[in-house]
C-alpha cells in the first residue's frame, strides 16, 4: 500500500469516525434514524394479504424494501444535503487546499452513510421481528448476501449522492430531489413486484443502482417463493453485484473529481456573500 492511499484511509476513517460520534450525540439524527423506520413499520402495519402467486405477507415485502430504502434515502438524498451544507459553511473549499481532501472528504461520508443504514437495518429487521414475525436471514451464505448488498449499494449510491449534492446551487435545494429520487425507490420493486412495471420501464429503472439493491436485500430476506415474480424467476446475485461494483467504481472515479472542479470555484467572496445572505435571512 503506497504512502497516498495509505493516508486517504487514515484521513477517510478519522472523519468518518468523528461524524458517527457527533451523530450520536446528536438528537435530531438520533429522530431522524429512529423515526424513517418507525413510519415504514406502521405502514407496514396497515397492509393486509400476500404478493400474488407467491404466499409472501405484503407486510414483509414492504418491510425488507424499508431496509433497502433507507439505505437509498440516506445515499441520495441525506448525502447531497449534508455536501450542501459543507460547500455553504467552507469545508469544501479548505479541501481544495488539502492534499487527496476530497477522496478522504468521500471515504468519511461513506463510513458516515454506512454505520447510519446499518443502524437504521438493525432498527427495521429486529423491530419487524418483534411485531411482524418477518424472519431474518435463515442462513450464514444469506447473512453475508445481507452484508454484502448493504455495503456494495451504498458504495454505488454514495457517489451519485455526491454528485447531485455537488450540482446544487445550495443546501436547501436537496428538498428537489427527494420526488425523483422517491419515484426511483418506488418503482424499484421496494413494495410490490418489479416485474409487474411496464416493460419499458422496467428497461429504465434498471439502470439504477437501488433496483439491483433492492433485489439483493430480498433475495437475503425473502424465501424463494418470491422468485415467482422476480425477474427472469431467479434472485441474479452476480449481476447484483456486478451491477452495483460498477456504479461504486464509476462513481469513486468521477464523484471526487467533479467536486474538486466545484470547489476551485468556491472563493472567500462567495462564502462572505452566502454567510452575510444567511444572516440577513435569519435575521428577518
Amino acid at each position: 500500500m503506497n504512502n497516498r492511499l495509505r493516508r486517504i484511509l487514515a484521513t477517510g476513517w478519522n472523519r468518518g469516525w468523528l461524524l458517527i460520534k457527533n451523530a450520536a450525540f446528536s438528537k435530531l439524527e438520533l429522530f431522524g434514524l429512529i423515526s424513517g423506520p418507525a413510519v415504514l413499520l406502521f405502514f407496514a402495519s396497515q397492509r393486509s394479504g400476500t404478493v400474488a402467486g407467491t404466499g409472501v405477507e405484503l407486510s414483509l415485502l414492504m418491510i425488507t424494501g424499508g431496509v433497502a430504502m433507507s439505505a437509498a434515502m440516506e445515499a441520495l438524498v441525506s448525502t447531497p444535503g449534508m455536501i450542501g451544507t459543507d460547500r455553504e459553511d467552507g469545508t469544501l473549499l479548505r479541501l481544495r487546499g488539502t492534499p487527496d481532501g476530497m477522496p478522504a472528504y468521500l471515504l468519511g461520508r461513506f463510513i458516515h452513510i454506512v454505520a447510519r443504514a446499518v443502524a437504521a437495518a438493525i432498527l427495521m429487521l429486529l423491530a419487524g421481528r418483534m411485531f411482524f414475525d418477518s424472519p431474518l436471514p435463515q442462513t450464514p451464505e444469506r447473512w453475508l448476501t445481507l452484508a454484502w448488498v448493504l455495503v456494495l449499494g451504498i458504495a454505488a449510491t454514495v457517489p451519485l449522492g455526491a454528485v447531485l449534492g455537488s450540482l446544487l446551487p445550495s443546501a436547501r435545494a436537496a428538498v428537489l430531489l427527494q420526488l425523483p429520487v422517491y419515484a426511483v425507490i418506488m418503482l424499484s420493486g421496494i413494495f410490490t413486484p418489479f416485474t409487474a412495471l411496464p416493460k419499458d420501464l422496467q428497461y429504465v429503472i434498471e439502470v439504477f443502482p437501488v433496483k439491483w439493491m433492492a433485489q439483493g436485500m430480498r433475495s437475503a430476506l425473502l424465501p424463494d417463493q418470491m422468485l415467482a415474480v422476480e425477474s427472469g424467476h431467479s434472485w441474479q446475485r452476480p449481476l447484483v453485484a456486478l451491477v452495483l461494483v460498477a456504479w461504486a467504481v464509476l462513481g469513486a472515479w468521477a464523484a471526487p473529481r467533479l467536486m474538486m472542479r466545484v470547489a476551485r470555484k468556491e472563493s472567500g467572496s462567495k462564502l462572505a456573500a452566502r454567510q452575510d445572505a444567511a444572516t440577513q435571512r435569519g435575521a428577518l
